[in-house]
């Protein structure tokens, strides 16, 4: 596997992943704990006043 890191390939796979990719996946790890909390609270009787609409 050492190899093909070395090659250009495995360097443009390399950048890519930690230019977009895990970047991406924090973005959407982010969301769904945001929407999960969201939900806990919609579901709380302390918080029926809570609306989706207003969480961005």
């Amino acid at each position: 596997m050492a190899e093909w890191v070395r090659t250009s390939l495995g360097k443009s796979v390399r950048i890519f992943k930690s230019s977009f990719l895990q970047p991406l996946l924090k973005v959407c790890q982010g969301y769904k704990l945001q929407r999960e909390i969201v939900e806990a609270a919609l579901r709380d009787d302390n918080c029926k006043d809570v609306k989706l609409e207003d969480q961005k």
